[in-house]
């Protein structure tokens, strides 16, 4: 089984291939094992708007914010959100 790392390096390099529904496949599940983690949750939030899904996108970027307040990436998705 692929370690939590390589599980969130291969959903930012499916992303990055265009393949953004499986890579929101692979972050969700490990976002849902480790809600905790802002790197999962910046990386799910990010290949949903990749993928073009807003509302997701919008409900990660919110979490993102609790978990990562001053984290600048969280700020810039929640403005590709309103901007969507």
């Amino acid at each position: 089984k692929e370690s939590a790392l390589a599980e969130r390096e291969r959903g930012r390099a499916l992303s990055r291939a265009g393949d953004h529904a499986q890579a929101i496949a692979v972050l969700r599940a490990l976002h849902e094992r480790a809600p905790g983690d802002a790197e999962v949750c910046f990386l799910l939030a990010w290949a949903q708007q990749n993928g073009r899904e807003w509302t997701a996108s919008n409900d990660a970027v919110e979490r993102l914010l609790e978990l990562a307040p001053a984290d600048r990436r969280a700020h810039q998705l929640r403005l590709r959100v309103l901007e969507a």
